[in-house]
This record gives C-alpha cells, structure tokens and sequence, in this order.
C-alpha cells in the first residue's frame, strides 16, 4: 500500500528545486553575460583594429592559405578602386584583373631592394607569412615612396651632371695646368736667357757656376777654367753705326763664341759686350791657351751687320784656370775680369791668365774692402761741398763729394768708388750720402740746391725709387733742394729702364745732371730723348781753350749747343781767370764751377763763405 506522502515533505522537496533553479539560472545569467561581455570585447577590438589598418596609409592585404581575402584596407581599396565588401572573403581568382595579376604575381616580380612599380607609383613591398591555430596568413602591405624614388631620381640625375661637370672641369684645369706649366716653363727661360743673343744669362751663369763648384774632389782647386770676354771698342760702334747694329754684332759674336768651344762648354753673356764661358775637365795650360787662341782667331774675321757693313772687331780675355776652392763665386768672376783688364791695359786683342801679382793686387783690394766696412761702421766718411757758381761769382748751389778720412789720412774716391762698385756696396753708401746731405740741410745747410753723384749700379737697384719716395714724403721741402748727377755710361746697358726712372726721379721734384758730359758715351741724342735738366762739361774741353783755338771752338759748340735746347750749364774744371773771361765772352747764359773759385770744403767752412 503506497505510503501517503507528508504535506510537508512535498514543500520542502520544492523549496530545494527552488533553490536549485536560482542557482542554475544564475549561472546561466553569468555565463550568458560573460559571453556578451566578450562578445563586445571582441567587436571592439576588431573595430578597433579596423580603424588602425584604414588609417595606415600602406596598402595592407591579408589572405588566408586557401587564397581568401579576409583584410582589405581602406589604403587599398582607394588604391585599386574598390570596395571591401566586394573583396573581403573572395578567393583570389575570383578578384579583378589587376589585382588578380598582383596578387597572383608579385613574388615573381624582378625588383630592386624589394621596390615595385603599380600604375607607375613606386612602393617598398613588404610581405609576411604567420601562423594562427593552424591556419596560415599572407600579409602584404606597399608603401608608396614615389616621391623618395622622384627625390632619388632627382638627386642621380643632380649627380651625374655633378659629375660630367667635374669631369669638364677636371679637364679644364688639367688643360689649364699644363698651359699653365707652358707659360711657367717660358718665363722660367726668360728669366735665364738673355733677351737678345738667346744666350744664358748672368743669373743661369751664377747658377751654372755653382753647380761646377759643388764638384767632389780631394783637391784644393776647381777642374774648371773660366774666361771673361770684353769687346774691344763697342762703343764706337754703337756711336757711328747705331745701337741696332750694336745689336746684331752681339748676336753675331755669341754665335762665334758657342763655335769656338766645345758643345758642353757653357757660354754665356753677363751684360754689355760681356761674355763668359766656363770651359770643364781641361787641366792643361796649353789647351786652355788654345781655346783662348782660337776665339781670337774667329774674331778677327769680319762681322756682317745690317746694311751689309763689315765690321772688324777684336777681343779682349781673361782667363781664370783651376781657381782655388778658398774663393766664392763672386771672387772668382772679379779675378777673371781682373785678367781681362790687364789685357785692356796692354794693347787689348789678346788674352791673360790671372797670376800671383794680379792675386796680390786683389788681396789689396779686399783688404782695403774690410777697411771700408769699418769705415762706414765708424762714420770716417764725410761731405764735402764745391760750390756752383754764377758768371759774377755768386754761389747758386753746390755738389755733394764723398770723402773718407783714415787714420789722418784722406783717401781719394777715385781709390774707393771702384771698390764699391766692385763689390756691390755703392747703392747703400750713395743712399748714405743722401742722408747725410738731408742732415746737413736739417742743420741749417742754406746753399740753394745740393747734386749728388749717381753711379750706373744705382739704376739696376728696385729699392731705388722707393727709398727716394720716402724720403721725399718725410722731407718734401727739399724734394727741389737735392739733384742727381748721372754720367752718360747709364744709358748704354737697359736704356728702356733708364728712361722710365729718371722720369720718375724727376716727377718727384729733382733735377737730373749729365756730369762729365763729352768724355763718355757722347750724343746729343741722349739729351733729346731724356729728361736732362743739367749739362755738366767736363774739364778736358777747358783746359787748353787759351791755347787751342779747335778746342775753343769745340767748346763754344758743344755750348751754343745746349743753349738752344735751353738747358742750363755748368762748364767744370775752371782753374784760371783767362778761362772764365774767355768762356764769359761768348754770351751764354750758364755756371761755373772749379779752383779758380772754390775748392770742395766741408760744411762748416761753406756756411762761413755763405
């Protein structure tokens, strides 16, 4: 028989099943908000993922293994002119055409550094293959670098005509360069060629003889002989035939001179109607007299010049054999010259070998050279004044005159001014003449004007106008105070050079003097051409006019002369009252100056006259 079940059994039993009910269904309400929440996770990670890729501005492509597209970017989709929804979950062949192509193609596409070109943009391609449970993903994303391709084509295109520029320009200068080595390499002969005969000139010669003194020897000579060669009676010459014919006689006698040696002697010309030739490797006497005989040999053929004159003209030679290794350069040219001299001294046409009394003689010289240098160290030298004077005896200016006192002893200039110009020290003393001139000045010296002698060596001096420059800055008030004497001898050698100047020595407010004018190289034509304010007349043309009526003549010409030209003239060497009345009683306007009326007198005694 069924048990009757309790009333309150039946209730608890449903409470129970209550009480599960709400338990289950509040797990199934967590369960089903846990997969809601997710859900919305889950959508709003892919939003989120959507928008990062569609914001991207590379074109991002991601197919599965089984060729379906699953990402297409916005990028894309504006790229290939389509729409995602049409493309997303399609399978690669079913695409349009063009994408079709690409996506089927560009791992076979040949490219450069994983560049491609798609409707002719350029794009860096990337491609990366990942793995998710099991299922494989293909992405690929271009990024457009059109304008860094454009940028970089720009810039080869910049570069290779950079390029082609400098390589034009690398030619240029390559062409410059060696014309460049062409001008120097001509300039460099200049420089070492003597302008007219085409010969070495005096600076190849020193450099020349330098090189022959560097020799290795045991011995305590040279093996080389040198000859120095002087024209005899150039100068008249130039004087009847010209100085173009002058010209063309060097020309001519450096031809002779290069075939009377052999092809490796050096012959060269120092300035002038001067040669030297440097003959090596020949120890004998007798063979060097050969040479010697046999330039005077061809010399004594006649020269045709211009105009077909035939000129006879002879030599003279000094002859330095074997010099000592105790002598410098200098030395050993001033012993051949010596030699030369002597020849001059004896006749001329012929030559002479330097010997022990010639050595003796120079030995005086640099003897008296060292007491020179004290001298101008110690201030031995001094000024003295002879006076200018009018026709009536008035003194209207003076000239400067060198004096050295040694030891109580005066010593002529004619003994010392030749040292000087030997040795090449008479531009620095005649600059310290000018000096002590503008001191005395500066001291009270008030004689009108004061000349001071030039010599030749002066012109070839490029401190010369400089130092005249300044001092004619610092003392401009006596710029017209201090002229120059100059002889005729300057302008023989550069006259181009001469010219330009005097001219600008005369610019700066001095006047120029031809001193001894009638016993040097004599023409009227110099002082046509020159600016010649002053003609000194030498003595010679004084000193017999009493007794000598073609001298009297002479002189009155020479002075009618430069009246016309209305130069101004100092007539020198006047030692007689008979001179000056004769010379008075021609007319003319000029100075005088001599013993008759005033000997040359330092400073102090001058001042006293005055």
């Amino acid at each position: 028989m069924q048990r009757k079940i309790d009333e309150s059994e039946y209730i608890a039993e449903i409470e129970v099943w209550k009480k599960a009910s709400a338990i289950h269904a509040k797990k199934a309400i967590e369960q089903y908000e846990a997969v809601v929440e997710n859900l919305e996770q889950f959508g709003y990670e892919k939003q989120t993922n959507e928008s990062i890729l569609n914001s991207l501005h590379e074109i991002v492509i991601v197919y599965k293994n089984d060729k379906r597209i699953s990402i297409f970017n916005k990028s894309a989709c504006d790229f290939f002119d389509l729409n995602a929804n049409e493309i997303i979950g399609k399978n690669i062949n079913n695409l349009p055409q063009e994408l079709f192509l690409f996506l089927n193609s560009y791992r076979n596409i040949d490219t450069i550094d994983d560049i491609i070109c798609l409707k002719e943009n350029y794009f860096k391609l990337n491609e990366e293959e990942i793995h998710i449970e099991d299922e494989t993903f293909y992405i690929v994303s271009l990024n457009d670098i059109s304008n860094l391709v454009g940028l970089q084509t720009l810039l080869q295109k910049e570069k290779d005509s950079l390029e082609e520029k400098v390589s034009l320009r690398t030619v240029e200068l390559q062409d410059e360069i060696q014309r460049k080595k062409v001008v120097q390499g001509k300039l460099e002969s200049m420089v070492y060629v003597d302008y007219l005969t085409g010969l070495p000139n005096r600076k190849h010669f020193n450099q020349k003889l330098e090189f022959f003194m560097q020799e290795i020897s045991n011995k305590n000579s040279y093996d080389f002989s040198l000859f120095f060669i002087d024209l005899d009676g150039f100068k008249s010459i130039n004087d009847t035939l010209g100085h173009n014919a002058g010209d063309e006689l060097l020309i001519e006698v450096s031809k002779i001179l290069q075939k009377s040696v052999r092809n490796n002697d050096f012959v060269a010309r120092l300035a002038g109607d001067e040669f030297v030739i440097l003959v090596d490797q020949i120890t004998s006497k007798e063979d060097i007299e050969r040479i010697g005989k046999n330039i005077l040999s061809l010399m004594s053929e006649p020269i045709t010049v211009s105009r077909d004159h035939k000129i006879s003209i002879s030599c003279s030679i000094g002859i330095l054999m074997n010099p000592s290794k105790d002598l410098d350069k200098y030395t050993i040219l001033s012993l051949s010259d010596r030699a030369m001299y002597r020849v001059k001294e004896n006749g001329k046409k012929s030559y002479c070998f330097f010997d022990e009394y010639m050595f003796e003689e120079f030995h005086q010289k640099v003897e008296l050279m060292k007491k020179i240098d004290d001298a101008l160290e110690n201030d031995e030298f001094y000024i003295e004044y002879q006076p200018v004077c009018s026709k009536e005896g008035i003194i209207v200016s003076s000239e400067a005159l060198a004096r050295w006192r040694h030891q109580g002893q005066n010593i002529s200039p004619f003994y010392f001014i030749p040292i000087l110009e030997e040795k090449g020290r008479i531009n620095s003393f005649t600059y310290n003449v000018i000096d002590m001139v503008i001191r005395d000045f500066e001291e009270g010296l008030d004689v009108g004007s004061v000349s001071i002698n030039f010599s030749a060596f002066q012109f070839y001096d490029t401190k010369l106008l400089e130092f005249l420059e300044e001092k004619a800055c610092k003392y401009p008030h006596l710029t017209k105070r201090i002229n120059f004497e100059i002889t005729e001898g300057v302008f023989t050698t550069d006259p181009e050079l001469v010219h330009e100047k005097l001219t600008i020595i005369r610019a700066l407010g001095h006047k120029i003097y031809i001193d001894d004018f009638g016993t040097g190289y004599s023409s009227f034509d110099y002082i046509r051409k020159y600016p010649i304010d002053v003609l000194k007349i030498d003595k010679v043309f004084v000193d017999e006019i009493i007794e000598d009526e073609k001298q009297y003549k002479l002189l009155k010409g020479m002075l009618s002369f430069a009246d016309s030209l209305e130069m101004s003239i100092i007539v020198e060497g006047v030692e007689k009252e008979e001179q000056v009345n004769y010379i008075k009683a021609l007319g003319i306007d000029l100075c005088f100056q001599g013993y008759y009326f005033y000997k040359p007198m330092e400073k102090e005694k001058l001042l006293s006259i005055i």
